[in-house]
């Protein structure tokens, strides 16, 4: 009996879609079956303030294997292993805001999740699904998707923090979406408690500020500047996240929110990590096997202990004399039984077999003196001719001709002839210009 010892990290993953399903715990060549496609059941999640959210943990058995170096050996039955899922913020509202979109635009699909739960508060903001809304306020391009029409333009300010710049058809909207706002911005100065709205009014415009007190110092650290305007105006994700983020702060619940930000029902939400452990005091054992560098029967044994989301395996390796069927590895990775001589048809699964004429199936000659290479030849006559696409052999038309005081006269179209052929090659290239931004915007459509 031989003995290795062998500390290994946490598995973690970034995945958003089923091609991630295996898991390898980093550092090592253990791996574990289907460990994320496991974990795309809906998820019960907490927010962690001011950055993420983290499901609670999940448990399930599964497959393992370790690979080793040419082959690798199967576990033997399955191992229980832990997996936790965290999803930052950002990405939950924008893919909360991209499915309610693409539902809108379907008229179905998953994407009604996400827009069950948002519109009742989009709508609440006077935002609507709209075909003809101006892509920005101003702009002249015409887009399809969620707008408001507008009175008021209300600007958000924070220190350090980009400006947000909201649209409503009142002024108690604007008011009451910065008031959420404000409230939710926290100072970095510890120490200061509370804060309290104040407002000025002059004619034409309004402006608000929130106020953080500290000992009767007061310092302005958000304001609101409220304006007229007109027109319509398609919401951003930065004005979605300035309505439907306070909503998801101050959900007991955040989990239906989360879940309807994923891609698909069978996809974790874009961004999301998963980190995986395995229980502290799990055993668990490989196949027996047949060791195809030494020719032995082995059996390799894992113990797992976790601290602080991080597993460490620690693995000895014993010559195997027992009972079960040893398994024989070979390089690609294929187990099969020592008891298995059974013959089998090589013409079904030998490739070469089947496909003797490919170049891959080609033997390699001894010795160069047994090379004796005859390279075809061919002679084929090429004649390339321009495409008829366009035409050029044009010929100017007879002009028009009448009579008049006894005599024939003809007015001449040669200049517009001559005008023509030199705009022949721009007229041309502007309906190819033309024909891409169709194409272009076809496909930006359906994104």
């Amino acid at each position: 009996m031989f003995i290795t010892r062998s500390l290994f990290l946490s598995i973690l993953l970034i995945c958003s879609s089923i091609a991630c399903a295996d898991a390898e715990i980093r550092g090592s060549n253990i791996s574990v079956k289907d460990s994320v496609t496991k974990t795309m059941d809906p998820a019960r999640y907490q927010y962690e303030k001011g950055s993420h959210y983290v499901s609670e943990s999940q448990r399930f058995n599964t497959q393992f294997r370790e690979a080793m170096d040419g082959f690798s050996v199967r576990g033997k039955g399955n191992l229980p292993v832990d997996n936790r899922i965290t999803v930052p913020r950002s990405n939950v509202l924008q893919g909360l805001l991209k499915n309610a979109k693409k539902f809108k635009k379907l008229g179905g699909g998953w994407g009604g999740v996400a827009a069950g739960l948002v519109l009742p508060y989009l709508a609440d903001k006077g935002y609507e699904w709209m075909k003809d809304l101006q892509c920005q306020a101003g702009a002249q391009e015409k887009c399809e998707g969620f707008g408001i029409k507008y009175s008021y333009v209300g600007k958000y300010r924070a220190f350090e923090q980009p400006d947000i710049v909201v649209y409503s058809n009142s002024i108690e909207s604007i008011q009451s979406q910065y008031t959420a706002f404000a409230s939710t911005f926290v100072p970095d100065s510890i120490g200061w408690i509370g804060y309290k709205f104040d407002s000025i009014n002059k004619p034409g415009w309004q402006y608000w500020y929130a106020s953080y007190i500290k000992d009767g110092d007061v310092r302005n650290l958000t304001s609101l500047n409220i304006f007229p305007g007109s027109g319509t105006s398609e919401l951003t994700q930065e004005q979605f996240d300035a309505i439907i983020g306070p909503v998801l702060d101050s959900a007991a619940d955040p989990s239906p929110f989360v879940n309807a930000s994923k891609p698909s029902a069978n996809s974790l939400p874009d961004g999301a990590t998963v980190l995986t452990t395995v229980p502290t005091g799990t055993t668990a054992q490989s196949v027996p096997y047949r060791n195809p560098v030494t020719g032995q029967a082995e059996q390799r044994n894992y113990k797992f202990t976790t601290n602080n989301n991080v597993t460490n395996v620690y693995t000895t390796i014993n010559n195997y004399d027992g009972d079960e069927t040893v398994q024989t590895v070979t390089e690609d990775t294929e187990t099969t039984n020592d008891d298995d001589d059974k013959p089998k048809d090589a013409s079904s699964t030998d490739f070469c077999v089947q496909n003797p004429d490919v170049m891959a199936c080609d033997k390699q000659p001894d010795s160069a003196s047994d090379v004796d290479l005859v390279i075809p030849k061919e002679e084929v006559n090429l004649n390339f001719t321009p495409a008829s696409i366009f035409p050029t052999d044009g010929v100017c038309p007879q002009g028009p001709t009448f009579q008049a005081f006894d005599a024939t006269y003809t007015i001449s179209v040669e200049p517009v002839c001559f005008v023509a052929e030199k705009l022949r090659g721009w007229i041309i290239l502007i309906g190819w210009l033309v024909a891409a931004f169709f194409v272009i915007k076809t496909i930006n459509s359906e994104l």
